[in-house]
């Protein structure tokens, strides 16, 4: 179960193994606290099971799923695939042309040439700290070098990407 929700990880079939992990763990406890539970009534086994369940999810598994995602690996989707990000990839070792998934917080405007929204993508890192970004209607330039426009970007403008900064 444990292979199926890393292979699966992001996918229905891992949120499934997810869910079974859990269940098979719960079970393992109730199992375990069945000679306390014996002569107790149907009710309050189920309500101590509903329990055990809630504090198994809450105090063990999402804290595990929570350090997984913030310290390894997280799913992303994009445009209906998952697509698993290594997380503890090192900022500095960004280069012109590696792909990046990048969190945006906030909406706005970046020198009044590009629009910003909130969100989580993956996009190639066609600029870095320091470099200058020009907007025409057939292509962009990174330093004087075009390259293909690519969708959302505007007609006209320029920009300087601010050090510790990529234009992704």
């Amino acid at each position: 179960m444990c292979v199926l929700f890393i292979v699966w990880f992001g996918h229905t079939a891992g949120h499934f193994a997810f869910g079974l992990l859990l269940a098979i763990h719960t079970i393992g406890f109730m199992h375990y606290c069945h000679p306390l539970l014996r002569q107790a009534e149907l009710r309050s086994r189920l309500l101590f099971t509903l329990l055990a369940l809630l504090a198994i999810s809450l105090l063990i598994y999402v804290p595990i799923r929570r350090v997984i995602q913030q310290h390894w690996l997280t799913p992303l989707r994009v445009n209906g695939h998952v697509v698993v990000v290594q997380t503890q990839f090192s900022a500095e070792a960004i280069q012109r042309g590696d792909w990046s998934a990048y969190k945006l917080e906030g909406s706005g405007m970046w020198e009044e040439a590009v629009r910003i929204h909130s969100g989580m993508g993956l996009g190639p890192v066609p600029a870095m700290a320091g470099d200058r970004v020009e907007f025409s209607t057939n292509n962009f330039t990174v330093n004087s070098v075009a390259q293909p426009r690519l969708p959302h970007m505007p007609d006209s403008g320029a920009v300087t990407v601010p050090g510790k900064n990529w234009f992704v």
